[in-house]
């Protein structure tokens, strides 16, 4: 739900410009359980639940791509080469960007507010770019990036915004520029 909570306008205003919109879920919703006997499920549920609010923003299955990382470890996941030897995230997202020719990224701000946030920023700053580099070719032609703006999750940019705010309460970070490329 995170992007839906944080970035769900932007996805909205921009399939009204035309653009082709997706979502990748990175972790699986495994700590998404508030009753013990909703652990086993939880996963599922989660699941059917993204689709059901993605199609509300008009997003089919084949546009809400997943993953499955382990929730509060999604960390431990970014870049190419894991040090167990297997791989990360970077595997999947730059074939994923590469293929749907993803041009715009928004990510999750990357400020102490969510261990699965941060990292998630991490990956879509790095890897992103890396989708547009012509390297790792065999995970599909470059596709460069023309932008990645990050959204908050839930609240402010920062948690030192509102200290900002106090001295100038004109200064916020929910608002958006539009300027020509």
């Amino acid at each position: 739900d995170d992007a839906l909570l944080g970035a769900g306008y932007a996805l909205s205003a921009a399939q009204e410009h035309g653009a082709e919109t997706h979502v990748c879920i990175f972790c699986d919703g495994s700590a998404g359980y508030s009753s013990p006997g909703d652990r086993d499920t939880i996963v599922a549920v989660r699941r059917e639940e993204a689709l059901r609010a993605y199609a509300v923003l008009g997003l089919g299955p084949a546009q809400v791509h997943r993953l499955e990382l382990p929730d509060f470890s999604a960390n431990h996941h970014v870049g190419w080469r894991l040090p167990s030897g297997g791989y990360g995230a970077l595997q999947t997202l730059v074939p994923l960007l590469r293929r749907e020719r993803i041009t715009r990224l928004l990510v999750p701000n990357g400020y102490r507010e969510h261990l699965d946030h941060e990292a998630t920023y991490d990956s879509g700053r790095y890897d992103g770019v890396q989708a547009g580099d012509p390297v790792l070719v065999d995970l599909g032609a470059p596709q460069p990036l023309r932008s990645v703006a990050i959204y908050a999750v839930w609240g402010d940019l920062s948690p030192e915004d509102a200290l900002v705010q106090r001295a100038d309460p004109q200064i916020r970070a929910n608002r958006a520029i539009v300027a020509d490329y």
